[in-house]
């Protein structure tokens, strides 16, 4: 049971790192790994001149038209911003400051700037919701957004280690040992699995270590599982 709902939350999560939401997921995950978001310079972004709930709509407007969710006018269509989270649109202009360029990478409005601040996802929940996403081809694009995955290989290696000492310290015979070996096992597990996916993805961008070999399989693997078996020394 518990791996049938783990599965059908790998499936759930594929599905929304590969559609529009993704990026607003992957902020999310940083928030609640302690990271730097992608966005995270729309913070200073903190209201619009005026709320979608102020502003009427022309009438005259082409209803394909994006309308900025500050001011209800599609023009000037030029400096209207279309956010990463949610699709809706914002004049540069009608942000409070006001934006002079267009930002580079993810932008989030100020509703989806407050909802990934308000993100309540912990630590753990976002390392599990880490490992879950490396099952899909989707969410292994996603966690390739802004290096999130190496970013993240740190918190792995420490997490890992961590449940490896709380393992060697269970008396032998207690009913928690299996469950803690468990758990430093899946730990272990889950960092080599990202390490080994930094790690390819770093060959994909440069072939030539590959070419000259200076990167290989076994060196990957040694790398990734060195922090965790030296625990065990």
């Amino acid at each position: 049971a518990s791996a049938g709902a783990a599965l059908e939350a790998a499936a759930v999560l594929a599905c929304l790192a590969a559609g529009g939401t993704g990026p607003k997921l992957a902020a999310m995950l940083c928030v609640g790994l302690g990271l730097q978001w992608s966005g995270a310079d729309s913070n200073a972004i903190t209201q619009a001149a005026a709320t979608a709930g102020e502003v009427a709509a022309d009438e005259s407007q082409d209803p394909e038209d994006v309308v900025c969710s500050a001011c209800g006018h599609t023009q000037p269509e030029r400096n209207m911003l279309l956010c990463d989270g949610c699709d809706a649109g914002y004049h540069m202009t009608c942000l409070k400051p006001e934006l002079t360029v267009v930002p580079e990478g993810d932008w989030f409005c100020p509703s989806c700037c407050s909802e990934v601040k308000a993100c309540a996802l912990s630590q753990s929940a976002a390392i599990q919701h880490l490992g879950l996403l490396m099952l899909s081809d989707s969410g292994r694009q996603l966690l390739q957004r802004d290096q999130l995955l190496k970013r993240a290989l740190p918190l792995l290696q420490k997490d890992a280690v961590a449940a490896t000492a709380a393992a060697q310290q269970q008396g032998h015979g207690e009913a928690g040992l299996v469950k803690a070996v468990n758990k430093s096992l899946r730990a272990g597990m889950l960092y080599a699995r990202a390490a080994l996916h930094v790690a390819a993805q770093s060959a994909e961008e440069q072939p030539l270590l590959l070419a000259h070999g200076e990167l290989s399989t076994v060196s990957i693997c040694a790398h990734a599982s060195a922090p965790i078996c030296s625990t065990w020394d």
